[in-house]
């Protein structure tokens, strides 16, 4: 009997490496259970693309982009923005993606929407690329199922239309948290079930760390990201100015060294967080404060060597997190969006999370080491959340193959 050879499609090879974790995790569960796996990235990346290259595309984005030619008022009216990225679907992306899509989806014995928050209606055309995926699967009659995925918020009208097609010819679907089934359960057929399991990262494999920082201090380390980000994503944070939040950390780094500590300095690969993390660490020697910090992560081994390096991580990103937790590390989470104690309550996540009101606590620290003292306490829990996403993927799998 040959292999099996399923596909697992999502945002794979994405400058946040975050996504690839979970990639990892359900792959090697799978290749575990003798399945040969094909990544899908259904942003067209077939690898991860250097940093001179990542940078350019930056540039060309934010400062070359034909849509700067627009008047800024007109360039962003919701019609706009509308008409633009339907425009771009159709004339660029459904053509350049249809052929290469078919080509690996006739080559499998089946097809998984693997994990991440792709339920989601936004630019980024999710709702259209999954359904591409799943009419060329139905074309040739591969069974397709959606395992570990995010639901996100405001999906507008077309696109839970689309969504409510692509689930009603799921053979099998497991959410990541219960928030992300209940809203999926308000535009679906009610008779569709679906399944609630741990987000695939936690069940991601553990390996030695190569080396060690020379020191024999506890290391600390903070994942940043731009406040301008956190902000987009929090009103209550909209007071809040670029020195208030550089004094955030600092009052963390001068907690951290008097508990002993060494404060590092790292990000998740992408390269607004990166930029970021400069300002954060410049900011730091500038006051005295003694700190590493890490170069940016462009590959998932690199991020995943820095996360082993760290006993306990202040999280910003949401998978820096559960990838430290996935690690055995003690993690403290910092929450810009309500998909992260959504996730996170598998383990109870009010023990672990803060809110976005501790950038204005004076006694931040003494929240980050309760979070920390909690993290550990709830190490108890790791191997049976990772229990669970193994289950989930070997129930998908009956559906499947």
């Amino acid at each position: 009997m040959s292999k099996k050879r399923v596909i697992v499609a999502g945002e794979i090879f994405s400058s946040n490496l975050g996504d690839y974790a979970i990639f990892d995790s359900l792959s090697s569960i799978l290749i575990s259970k003798d399945i040969e796996v094909i990544p899908l990235d259904i942003s067209f990346r077939k690898e991860f693309i250097p940093k001179n290259n990542v940078e350019n595309s930056e540039v060309s984005l934010n400062k070359g982009s034909w849509k700067n030619l627009l008047p800024k008022k007109i360039k962003h009216t919701q019609f706009i923005q509308y008409f633009i990225t339907r425009l771009m679907w159709y004339l660029s992306i459904k053509p350049r993606s249809h052929q290469y899509w078919e080509e690996l989806i006739i080559s499998s014995d089946g097809v998984i929407i693997g994990g991440g928050q792709l339920i989601t209606d936004n630019n980024s055309f999710f709702s259209q690329k999954i359904y591409q995926i799943v009419k060329l699967a139905q074309k040739h009659d591969k069974p397709f199922t959606i395992l570990g995925c995010g639901v996100g918020e405001n999906i507008g009208i077309q696109a839970k239309k689309t969504y409510k097609k692509i689930f009603n010819k799921a053979v099998y679907i497991s959410l990541r948290d219960i928030e992300s089934a209940n809203k999926v359960r308000s535009f679906v057929d009610k008779e569709i079930s679906i399944n609630v399991n741990p987000d695939l990262a936690f069940a991601l494999n553990i390996e030695k760390t190569k080396e060690k920082l020379c020191t024999k201090k506890i290391i600390c380390g903070f994942n940043i990201m731009p406040l301008s980000f956190f902000k987009s994503f929090d009103a209550s944070l909209k007071d809040m100015d670029e020195a208030k939040y550089l004094g955030f950390w600092k009052k963390l780094a001068e907690g951290a060294i008097n508990a002993g500590m060494q404060v590092v300095i790292m990000t998740n690969g992408n390269l607004q967080d990166y930029q970021q993390a400069k300002v954060v660490y410049q900011m730091l020697r500038e006051n005295g404060i003694e700190a590493t910090l890490f170069d940016r992560a462009q590959r998932p081994s690199t991020l995943y060597e820095q996360i082993r390096k760290v006993d306990c991580l202040v999280a910003m990103r949401m998978h820096s997190g559960i990838i430290a937790k996935a690690f055995g590390k003690q993690v403290a989470v910092l929450v810009w969006d309500q998909k992260i104690p959504d996730v996170w309550n598998v383990f109870g996540s009010q023990e672990i999370i803060s809110d976005s009101s501790i950038f204005k606590n004076d006694q931040a620290w003494l929240e980050i080491e309760k979070k920390f003292h909690a993290s550990r306490n709830l190490s108890k829990c790791d191997s049976e959340v990772k229990i669970k996403v193994i289950e989930s993927v070997d129930q998908c799998l009956k559906y499947m193959i």
